[in-house]
């Protein structure tokens, strides 16, 4: 009895062997060239919708378990993908299915990387900076460069600088590439630059370009504000000070202008609470003034 049922097993298996080879798949090999007949390595050959795949040898050759009829896609870094439905009927597994790959380049665009105001051991700061750095009274230039490595201060009081241990006179200040002689009121106590006529402060200590004047500690360079494509003001109101600043791109004919000014008003309050103390001690009221102008042509720059 069990001799019978094994060969009756043995029957059934021969009788669906054809049908279980087909559901299951049969090897398929393929060969992957481009367009010179020159075979591709690492393409990744898969069939949609299942998970059935294989990559192509350096010789382009693979081996794919696939049944008649299924799709079949070719992909492969550099070329555009393939995709194609094997024959209904006639699939040979000795006859290698050829796929041929077309070039795909790619032009990559230029990449442009604007270069900064600093230079290579320099630093700069921006009046955005200036403006958020704790003020001593009101926003200061000087205040904020002791922030800079290499840079220093005689005391908290002073806003004088000192450049990598240089004494004061051996620092050269510019405002657009002109020498500043005084540039603090009331000996050194408040910087005479108005924060918002200012676009950026760079500080040259090691490494000064050619085309930049210095002495021997180096060279605090201030740049004032670009004019913009429109009117552009700012006022600014501190404890010790008002004052205000324009841009007018074109003034006169094609002319820009940058106009800034400032004034304390200490005295003026002194007077408005302590009337008899101001007029008997006037030296002891802070006062100060100063104003920026700057007209821009064709020809150049010419800073007062």
């Amino acid at each position: 009895m069990t001799r019978e049922i094994h060969l009756l097993l043995i029957c059934c298996l021969l009788a669906l062997g054809p049908s279980l080879v087909t559901a299951q798949g049969r090897q398929v090999h393929g060969l992957v060239n481009d367009a010179s007949a020159q075979p591709i390595s690492g393409a990744r050959i898969e069939l949609a919708g299942a998970f059935e795949a294989a990559r192509s040898g350096t010789d382009g050759r693979f081996v794919l378990r696939a049944r008649a009829g299924d799709r079949v896609r070719v992909r492969r870094l550099g070329f555009l993908p393939v995709e194609f439905q094997l024959p209904d009927h006639g699939l040979n597994a000795q006859d290698p299915i050829r796929v041929i790959m077309q070039t795909a380049p790619e032009q990559l665009a230029g990449v442009f990387i604007p270069a900064g105001h600093g230079t290579p051991m320099g630093m700069s700061a921006s009046r955005g900076t200036i403006r958020q750095v704790p003020p001593l009274g009101e926003p200061d230039v000087f205040r904020v460069l002791p922030f800079v490595p290499g840079v220093s201060q005689p005391n908290d009081l002073l806003g004088r600088v000192h450049l990598t241990g240089a004494s004061g006179d051996e620092t050269l200040l510019t405002l657009d590439g002109h020498p500043v002689q005084a540039p603090a009121h009331l000996t050194g106590v408040v910087g005479a630059i108005n924060v918002p006529s200012i676009d950026r402060v760079e500080v040259f200590a090691h490494h000064v370009p050619a085309t930049t004047m210095s002495r021997a500690g180096g060279t605090i360079a201030l740049t004032t504000r670009e004019l913009a494509d429109r009117f552009s003001g700012d006022v600014s109101l501190t404890l010790l000070s008002a004052s205000a600043t324009a841009t007018e791109p074109d003034f006169l004919g094609g002319t820009g202008v940058l106009l800034s000014a400032r004034r304390a008003y200490l005295r003026e309050v002194m007077e408005l609470v302590a009337p008899d103390r101001a007029r008997g001690e006037p030296a002891l009221t802070p006062s100060f003034q100063d104003g920026l102008v700057r007209l821009t042509n064709r020809i150049g720059d010419v800073v007062t």
